[in-house]
């Protein structure tokens, strides 16, 4: 992927692999960066199988941001986790990956509302609870998207709700630095039953059967 990820208004290069070479046991993801100075930057991660990026400025500080999405393809529900990543310069001068906060902060004026034939499956009516229950951004995502709404640029992610149904939890939030303030929640009833992939994510809806 070509963006500008350090701001300096110049193309950089972004690369992620997918490294099996020491066999399925020993997976290891590379996100690495060439910048338009020379200089690179590389940041490994272990346990997955197919990952792609996500660009766009989410801080708002014209520097590109890198969403990585890692999903565990060949897992029970396709899950994986997303990271939030820019880059920085060091104390040397060389570039360095740096993630963002984890966390979501909640919002308790949230009304989070069921679509997609939930109608279907005894669920509780009182959802409110999923606004109000601590999430992370790591583990059990469906995919991710960086998205324009409301005047703001904003961070999607689909999170797997239940694991039966694969229904999932569609959340839009905000960055800030104490964590990624939540303006929106979606519960999807049987994600993967339906086109919300591409409703949802759009063009970053990639899937592992269709790559």
């Amino acid at each position: 992927m070509r963006t500008d990820v350090d701001g300096d208004g110049e193309t950089d290069r972004v690369f992620v692999t997918d490294n099996n070479m020491a066999g399925w046991d020993s997976v290891e993801t590379y996100l690495s960066v060439s910048l338009s100075s020379g200089e690179d930057a590389l940041i490994t991660y272990p346990d997955r199988w197919f990952s792609h990026v996500v660009t766009g400025d989410l801080s708002g500080n014209g520097a590109a941001d890198i969403v990585l999405v890692r999903i565990a393809w060949g897992g029970m529900h396709d899950t994986g986790d997303v990271k939030v990543m820019h880059v920085e310069t060091d104390e040397t001068g060389k570039p360095e990956w740096v993630e963002y906060p984890r966390n979501f902060i909640q919002n308790p004026d949230l009304e989070p509302e069921w679509i997609g034939g939930w109608e279907d499956y005894p669920y509780p009516e009182d959802i409110s609870i999923f606004a109000e229950e601590p999430i992370a951004l790591d583990d059990d995502c469906y995919g991710a998207a960086i998205i324009e709404k409301d005047g703001k640029t904003m961070l999607r992610v689909v999170k797997m709700a239940d694991a039966q149904t694969d229904s999932g939890m569609c959340i839009d939030c905000s960055y800030t630095p104490e964590g990624w303030y939540i303006e929106d929640i979606q519960m999807i009833y049987d994600y993967y039953g339906g086109d919300w992939g591409e409703k949802l994510l759009g063009a970053w809806n990639l899937e592992p059967d269709v790559i």
